[in-house]
């Protein structure tokens, strides 16, 4: 790596030797796109970053099975390093970058920080609500991970807060607004800016070169959580129902609800114990064991269909009280809603 770097120094010559054209480098070096005009931007296999008045240009790279790297260069300065370690913490490779800077090339005595504006609470409570980065699964059961990577930006009548996910190694952090549409954090020089459509409807969010999209009311936690729970509750109630009637046809109406609610059961127990076993697995393949459960759903599928039949049944037989076809079309409900559940996060089948 540290070739690559002095290559990318010396006009792409290392060893006296043309490993790369100085044009190839000067335009891989350059920026080539911005998601907005005052924040840093990305050039071909780097990203910029702006630390105490000087360029950086760097790569970095992390994986959970235990590693954090950094590529770091500065072409106007003519330095650069590598940086890798055996820990899966990106924090720590970022304050090497800070503690770098600020001991060989400290922030100018004059340097004055932006002045703050005021919030305009008409204006920037927009901006309140939960945004998810743009990099993330769309159509394979890593989806499920939107639950748990959600940022949350709430503003009050003098700043706006960034609250990160339980369990991220980044802090929560407070951020001052210095011009319409751009805050600075409190903490550092990491600028954030917000998008807005043509209607003034706020859809994305940047912090430094990072991308976050604003998720809309129905994807949020709360709400995904509230209709899974009533999902559940709706299915575990078919263990404590027992048809008023001892007509054969109830009494398989029954059978058939326990039998689903039960695989149903299952296939969430197994889904918890796939994740909570083989994390790292499932972020660079599909282990054995999940691509197996990942198949239970069609069963479900399968057994959704008397369920609806028996339902469909209960209401036609008039002789039968109202409260049992009204109860068992609320599991009925519950027992697509579940399935709907699963296919929005792409939990059935291998995908």
């Amino acid at each position: 790596m540290a070739n690559c770097i002095i290559a990318h120094l010396n006009d792409g010559m290392f060893m006296e030797e043309q490993l790369l054209s100085a044009g190839a480098v000067k335009i891989m070096q350059h920026r080539q796109f911005s998601h907005h005009e005052a924040l840093p931007g990305w050039a071909y296999g780097f990203y910029e970053k702006y630390l105490n008045g000087h360029r950086i240009i760097m790569h970095g790279g992390a994986n959970r099975l235990g590693h954090s790297s950094k590529l770091f260069i500065m072409p106007d300065e003519q330095l650069g390093f590598f940086f890798a370690s055996n820990v899966f913490n990106p924090q720590v490779r970022d304050r090497l970058t800070s503690e770098f800077m600020n001991h060989f090339f400290p922030p100018a005595a004059e340097t004055v920080a932006p002045v703050s504006i005021a919030v305009d609470p008409e204006h920037d409570k927009q901006y309140a609500g939960y945004y998810y980065s743009t990099r993330r699964a769309r159509n394979s059961v890593e989806k499920i991970m939107l639950l748990l990577g959600q940022l949350k930006v709430e503003v009050d009548d003098d700043k706006l807060q960034v609250i990160y996910p339980q369990g991220s190694l980044v802090p929560d952090e407070n951020w001052v607004k210095i011009k319409p549409g751009l805050f600075q954090n409190k903490t550092g020089d990491t600028l954030m800016a917000f998008r807005e459509d043509e209607a003034g409807n706020v859809t994305h969010m940047f912090i430094g070169t990072e991308a976050y999209e604003r998720l809309p009311w129905h994807a949020i936690p709360v709400v995904h959580a509230g209709y899974f729970a009533i999902t559940v509750i709706l299915i575990l109630s078919i263990f404590f129902r027992r048809p008023i009637t001892q007509s054969r046809l109830m009494k398989r109406s029954v059978l058939a609800a326990r039998l689903l609610a039960g695989i149903n059961i299952a296939f969430l127990a197994g889904v918890i114990i796939i994740f909570l076993n083989y994390q790292v697995e499932l972020a660079y393949g599909m282990p054995a064991p999940a691509k197996a459960l990942f198949f239970v759903p069609f069963v479900s599928i399968v057994l959704t269909a008397p369920v609806l039949y028996y339902c469909l049944i209960a209401w036609l037989d008039k002789q039968k009280s109202f409260a049992y076809p009204l109860y068992y079309t609320f599991f009925s409900i519950g027992a697509v809603g579940f399935l709907l559940f699963l296919k929005y996060w792409n939990l059935i089948g291998i995908n």
